[in-house]
């Protein structure tokens, strides 16, 4: 899926049936940079499953993650702030 921070833009997979996520869920940003609060709704369906077993890139910035726990309510791909490692 491209995306494009800058534009506030991306790619976006619709079904008016059920969509069941598997496999690798590939992201590219084409401009700008991402930050936490950005959301990216790549899929539109009546219902979601399933889950992604890898995200290439596995981080989408320094000191971010993904956060993949409303791709199952809305499609929507979201950045955050990545948990500071506890030592």
């Amino acid at each position: 899926m491209e995306l494009n921070q800058a534009a506030g833009t991306n790619d976006r997979l619709a079904s008016a049936a059920s969509l069941v996520y598997g496999g690798t869920l590939s992201v590219t940003n084409l401009a700008g940079a991402l930050a936490a609060g950005d959301g990216f709704k790549l899929f539109s369906a009546a219902s979601y499953s399933g889950a992604f077993t890898s995200l290439l890139p596995p981080m989408p910035g320094s000191g971010l993650a993904w956060n993949t726990g409303t791709l199952t309510t809305d499609g929507t791909l979201r950045v955050t702030v990545a948990p500071r490692p506890v030592i």
